[in-house]
């Protein structure tokens, strides 16, 4: 049995490890998609800002080494997107329309590159930076939507593989209760029934053949003993007790002395008990004081009981009781509970009472009602039914904000029969939160890419594209003064726009 539950133990553990080193993979996995998805962003951002470089510079109010320090910054943060790193999951689907986009974006970027090195910005290169924009641009947003997908595709797979690892530690954990605890429960069960049938044997009449009586005086002379007395002296002494015999004749040697003195505290009124091993079989010695009708000692009441089977007994109740709290307590996160056809927990325990300060051993012998209250005990009776009828039932609680996967698995008895049925509770808060944060993230991602593109930039485009078409067209000085200030205005509300994307984008990755 001891083997069983040791290589259980591994198994579950080894699930347990891949699990957790999975989890942290692909949590790796997602921050890296988050990362390069807030880098794609940002190329957006820098080919906005070159843009308005470049129609600085043709107003004479531009700087052309700031223009060259963003190519630059841009043509770095591309070739990040060039270089990611290849995703070791099964997900290529967008891989090589991604690759196939960024190297088409690759012959935008040079292209740009070609007009930041031209002498004097004209109208004719504005209208084609233009152009090669807005096909960048369109790009750059299909590149971003198939990383958002791909992304997207990747949660769904760690969620399908996460729940695939919890069944198969659920199954283990499942194959260890069918093998190892319900063989306990019913071992214990048996070795609790022995020992009470023994404990009334051992307290039997005074004649009982599993008891040895003998009465001696104050003079220790043996004056009763019965049958079992004298079978029990006979075969450790090779010869029985008689009447009229010294009771310490008949006391082991290495006890005798010891023995005696507590003969004499005997008779000064006290009663005495104690055990003493002999050739792997322990007896129960027990001294009372007999009082005459004028509650005067008159003697000893000596008995002897042999206890070797209640002691082994009671040893292997402790055994199993030990390989249950063991079984119960590595459960990761949660407990696991015995309950019968009435609802009385028979025996619960398990980590996951350690969160809560709570002491599982008070709900042993109580109704499972009085442990979980009466909201979630609604949620139980309506699936313990089923469970009665032999099928296993999952179902999802929240505890004290905490989230729980519960599973009812019922146990059969030799009959066939639903005898009780083991409930397991596993905590799944953190599996839960993490996929809410990162679909929330995902969707943060999205509207942010949208409102920049849509909302933010195109009208501030297109109010610089006015003012450049009105700057062309206008001659008088005192219009171009105002068109100056709109321009600078434009620019302020450019710059707001990169804090905010740049304090968003600190954020996510944090």
């Amino acid at each position: 049995m001891y083997k069983k539950y040791f290589f259980g133990a591994i198994i579950a553990a080894a699930v347990l490890l891949v699990n957790q080193l999975f989890i942290q993979f692909c949590f790796q996995q997602i921050k890296d998609d988050v990362y390069y998805i807030n880098i794609a962003g940002r190329q957006r951002m820098l080919s906005q800002r070159i843009n308005l470089v470049l129609y600085k510079l043709y107003e004479d109010s531009g700087s052309l080494p700031q223009l060259h320090t963003m190519y630059q910054l841009w043509q770095q943060t591309h070739h990040q997107l060039l270089n990611r790193p290849t995703s070791i999951l099964p997900f290529s689907e967008y891989e090589r329309t991604i690759n196939a986009l960024l190297d088409e974006l690759t012959y935008s970027i040079k292209k740009m590159g070609k007009h930041t090195q031209a002498i004097q910005v004209s109208s004719s290169l504005l209208n084609e930076v233009n152009r090669n924009q807005d096909i960048f641009l369109a790009k750059m947003d299909e590149v971003v939507n198939l990383l958002e997908r791909e992304s997207e595709r990747k949660l769904l797979f760690i969620i399908i593989i996460e729940v695939l690892l919890f069944l198969i530690s659920l199954f283990i954990i499942l194959l260890e209760i069918r093998y190892i605890f319900i063989p306990i429960s019913r071992d214990l069960k048996l070795a609790l029934t022995e020992a009470k049938n023994s404990t009334f044997k051992l307290r039997a009449l005074y004649d009982s053949k599993n008891e040895a009586t003998t009465f001696v005086d104050p003079d220790l002379v043996i004056q009763y003993n019965n049958k079992l007395a004298q079978e029990i002296t006979q075969d450790i002494f090779g010869k029985p007790a008689r009447v009229g015999d010294n009771s310490l004749d008949y006391i082991l040697p290495r006890i005798r002395d010891e023995m005696n003195g507590l003969y004499r505290q005997v008779l000064d009124g006290q009663t005495i008990e104690f055990e003493e091993t002999e050739d792997d079989q322990v007896w129960l010695f027990s001294l009372f004081p007999v009082y005459s009708d004028n509650k005067e000692i008159i003697g000893i009441s000596h008995n002897v009981r042999d206890v070797s089977k209640l002691r082994k007994l009671a040893s292997e109740k402790q055994y199993y009781e030990q390989q249950l709290k063991i079984i119960a307590e590595n459960f990761p996160n949660g407990s696991v509970s015995l309950i019968n056809r009435d609802l009385v927990i028979i025996y619960t325990n398990g980590s996951g009472y350690q969160k809560f300060g709570i002491k599982p051993e008070e709900f042993i012998g109580s109704s499972i009602k009085e442990a979980i209250g009466d909201k979630h005990f609604e949620i139980l009776a309506e699936n313990f039914d089923t469970a009665l009828e032999g099928k296993p039932v999952k179902y999802q609680v929240e505890f004290a904000e905490q989230h729980f996967l519960c599973v009812l698995q019922p146990i059969f008895d030799d009959k066939d029969t639903v005898s009780n049925v083991v409930m397991i509770a596993n905590e799944v808060t953190e599996l839960i939160n993490y996929q809410n944060k990162i679909i929330n993230q995902n969707e943060r991602l999205r509207r942010i890419s949208w409102i920049q593109s849509h909302k933010v930039r195109g009208p501030l485009a297109t109010l610089l594209g006015l003012i450049n078409i009105i700057s062309l067209e206008n001659k008088d000085p005192s219009i171009n003064k105002y068109l100056v200030y709109l321009k600078d205005t434009a620019n302020i509300l450019d710059d707001q726009i990169q804090e905010i994307t740049a304090v968003t984008y600190k954020d996510l990755i944090v």
